[in-house]
């Protein structure tokens, strides 16, 4: 066997790992299930009435500048804009409250994403959840995510009255008392954090009504696993393959001035995101990807062999190297996936 035929062998084999069947891909819908999550906040941004504004324009030539003020050059005649062509928007409010409000919001929704299944299968602002998460994020998002986003709305709710007094003198003549609730009660009601749980399948209701239209029904959603099942695989692949080269780069060395070996910074941040990268991926990998598997349980052993991985990446040279090793030996692993994900696609069996 030529060497052309031995790789396109061993490409077969990978591509033979990657494949998803049959029988997972009818128990994804059991395995998962959809969470709608949505925020609403105070907006800081208004339509602006361009006839309030007082413009005009005074043409100048390419490569010429202005006249300047006490200049004897004769001004340029001014020229009427058609307002028509403009459109502009003012800001009602400025605030560090208003701003915590939204690092809440974030902080939820990045909470989700790293539990949540990726893929496009579901709008945006919905999550593909897997059945295995959904008592963790519940809790998670009723207990201290609404308690963080109901602090931060009352100390916004508490400073309206001086931001409001503050940002009406700035407006000057552009202020407008419409734009602006009255009352705590009314500041408040632009606040909201709402969340539904939904089932993603074909209703079993639909069959009583028309075996035909369920049948359809039935079969478009089949399909539309089978395409979104190369998505979600090829997905937490790259998500994997990123998370193990951010770890591979950041325990390398720069070097100084002087050319001596330099230690990367390496904060806590990396060590947080691949341990729950790892602690996830067993839930999140519903097309039950075998290989992929393969690299997280290697992955998790090298993570485990530490003891206190923050303290230890700093301080141990010798763990440093051992563990960047290890996970450069994956990344090659990863790599090769992913080029043959790339270039020759994931078949379905």
């Amino acid at each position: 066997m030529t060497d052309s035929a031995l790789a396109r062998a061993a490409d077969d084999a990978a591509l033979d790992a990657l494949t998803v069947s049959v029988e997972t891909l009818a128990a994804i819908p059991s395995r998962t299930i959809c969470l709608q999550l949505s925020f609403s906040k105070f907006g800081t941004r208004r339509t602006l009435d361009v006839n309030r504004l007082d413009i005009s324009t005074t043409p100048t030539l390419p490569g010429k500048k202005r006249p300047k003020k006490g200049d004897d050059a004769p001004a340029a005649e001014a020229k009427p804009t058609d307002k028509t062509l403009l459109a502009a928007s003012k800001r009602i409010l400025e605030s560090t409250e208003l701003r915590a409000v939204g690092e809440v919001m974030g902080r939820a929704k990045a909470y989700i994403e790293v539990r949540a299944v990726p893929n496009s299968i579901v709008a945006d602002g919905t999550y593909l959840v897997p059945i295995a998460r959904v008592d963790e994020i519940e809790a998670e998002l009723e207990g201290p995510m609404r308690t963080q986003f109901d602090a931060a709305v009352d100390k916004f709710v508490a400073a309206y009255p001086r931001l409001h007094d503050e940002i009406k003198v700035r407006l000057g003549d552009l202020y407008d008392e419409k734009d602006y609730p009255q009352g705590d009660r009314a500041v408040r009601a632009k606040f909201g954090m709402k969340k539904r749980w939904l089932a993603l399948g074909v209703p079993d209701q639909l069959q009583t009504v028309s075996a035909t239209l369920w049948e359809q029904e039935k079969q478009r959603a089949e399909a539309m696993w089978r395409d979104g099942a190369d998505e979600i695989t090829a997905a937490l692949l790259g998500g994997f393959g990123d998370l193990v080269e951010h770890m591979v780069d950041r325990l390398g060395y720069d070097e100084d001035e002087e050319g001596n070996a330099k230690k990367r910074v390496f904060r806590d941040s990396t060590i947080t995101r691949v341990e729950t990268f790892l602690d996830t991926f067993k839930d999140r990998n519903i097309t039950d990807n075998a290989q992929l598997n393969v690299l997280i349980d290697q992955a998790r052993e090298v993570m485990s062999s530490v003891e206190d991985p923050a303290v230890m990446l700093r301080t141990s040279d010798r763990i440093r190297d051992r563990v960047r090793a290890s996970f450069e030996s994956i990344k090659a692993e990863v790599d090769q996936m992913r080029v043959i994900v790339k270039t020759r696609g994931i078949r379905f069996e």
